[in-house]
Formats: structure tokens, C-alpha cells, sequence
């Protein structure tokens, strides 16, 4: 056995407190809460990427997720004038692999801030821009809450919310530089 596999049985070992062979959700979350209030900020960051990142796919993966996201967002007034025109499953699959991108590329800060800035800019040829993104914070919290239930819990929000902010403000660095541009 080399080394990294002897240091990865550890790790999982020490996750895996239930001893079942597989790591559930809550003996991660607790190896994440662990690692969050032992570790310096930058760690500290990473693991909240994580978290978010393991909580979309599982939202993204339950048969209902990308459906209760649409109908939130759906109902909210401002959304309607961009979604009327395209169906629900063609809408929630592309809306989920746009979220699923952005949240994915949060691994890496300044490559996925270049990718946001240019989709805000690229949105406001559709219409969409700073006056919907907290209708599509609300839908996505509101389908977090629905599909994953208990698992969503207070830090788990904290960290949506952190990195939901850095996907706005790059978004909204976007719609800044075409108006800039405009002057």
C-alpha cells in the first residue's frame, strides 16, 4: 500500500464513523464542520465550495430538484417574461447546467470570475440581468429547503449564501462593464 492510499483510508476511516463503508451525508458534514473550525480561512473556503457543490449535486440529482427550482422561480414576477417561452424540462436543464457550471468552476475563483462576468454580460441580451438574480436566490434556496429537508442547515446556508454573492457580484461585474462601455 503506498502512502496516499494509507492517508486516504485514514481519512475515510475517520469519516466513516458508523463504520458501514460508505460515507453518508451527516458523517461528511461533521468531517467538514471538523476541518471548518480547525482550519485556516483559505481551507475554510474550499471546504464551503465543497459543501455547496455536494449539496447542488444532490439537488441537482433528486428526481424533483430541477422541477421545484422551476416552479419557484416560476412564480416569482420577474422571472416570468424570461421562461414563458421554453418548456419546463428543456428550461430546467438548461438553467441546472448553468448553476451546475458556475458552481463547479467555484474551485477556481479568478477562471470562473472571468466566466461570470462574461455570462452577465452575454445575459442582458436576453433580457436577464441584476433585477432577477434574487428571484433565482430565492428558487434555488427555496428548492434546497424542499428537496434536501434537514440536511440543509444553518451552515449549509451560510456557504450557499457566501458563494451564491461571489456568482452575483461577478454576474453583476458583467452588466457594470456594458454600461461603463456605454458612457
Amino acid at each position: 500500500m503506498t502512502q496516499s492510499e494509507a492517508e486516504f483510508n485514514k481519512l475515510f476511516d475517520s469519516i466513516d464513523t458508523d463504520r458501514s463503508g460508505t460515507i453518508e451525508f451527516d458523517e461528511f458534514v461533521d468531517a467538514l464542520n471538523r476541518v471548518i473550525s480547525t482550519s485556516p480561512k483559505d481551507v475554510s473556503a474550499s471546504v464551503e465550495v465543497g459543501l455547496v457543490q455536494l449539496t447542488f449535486q444532490r439537488l441537482a440529482n433528486d428526481d424533483s430538484g430541477p422541477n421545484v427550482f422551476y416552479e419557484l422561480l416560476l412564480a416569482d414576477p420577474s422571472s416570468k417574461s424570461i421562461l414563458r417561452d421554453l418548456k419546463l424540462e428543456r428550461q430546467s436543464r438548461m438553467i441546472f447546467r448553468m448553476l451546475g457550471n458556475a458552481i463547479q468552476g467555484l474551485t477556481r475563483p479568478e477562471s470562473a470570475k472571468a466566466v461570470l462576468t462574461k455570462m452577465g454580460k452575454r445575459h442582458l441580451d436576453f433580457g436577464v440581468g441584476p433585477q432577477n438574480y434574487s428571484a433565482v436566490r430565492v428558487a434555488m434556496f427555496g428548492a434546497l429547503e424542499q428537496v434536501l429537508g434537514g440536511e440543509f442547515k444553518p451552515y449549509v446556508r451560510q456557504a450557499w449564501e457566501k458563494q451564491f454573492r461571489i456568482v452575483e457580484d461577478a454576474l453583476n461585474q458583467g452588466v457594470y462593464e456594458v454600461a461603463k462601455s456605454k458612457l
